[in-house]
């Protein structure tokens, strides 16, 4: 029983993983482009500490959403493995 539960994840996996992957891919690419260069020294330290925060703030909202693409993607693949092997 426990093969057959390992098969059917991957094949479910395998058959949806591609839209997943093409928005995981979009915002990797996101994440490439965004610039974490070190603040100007030259600014005031405030706006030195504005800009951390800033960057802090945008690198966390794009973990968060990579953590939520695939925690979607566990959840959906979990579900559909189960009806699949309730029908059966």
């Amino acid at each position: 029983m426990v093969p057959e539960v390992r098969y059917t994840l991957s094949t479910s996996f395998n058959q949806s993983a591609q839209p997943k992957t093409g928005r995981i891919i979009e915002l990797l690419e996101e994440i490439k482009g965004l610039d974490l260069s070190l603040p100007d020294r030259n600014e005031p330290l405030e706006e030195q500490k504005k800009q951390y925060e800033v960057k802090k703030r945008i690198v966390k909202d794009k973990i968060k959403r990579l953590e939520t693409y695939v925690g979607l993607d566990l959840i959906q693949q979990t579900t559909k493995a189960t009806k699949k092997e309730e029908e059966g």
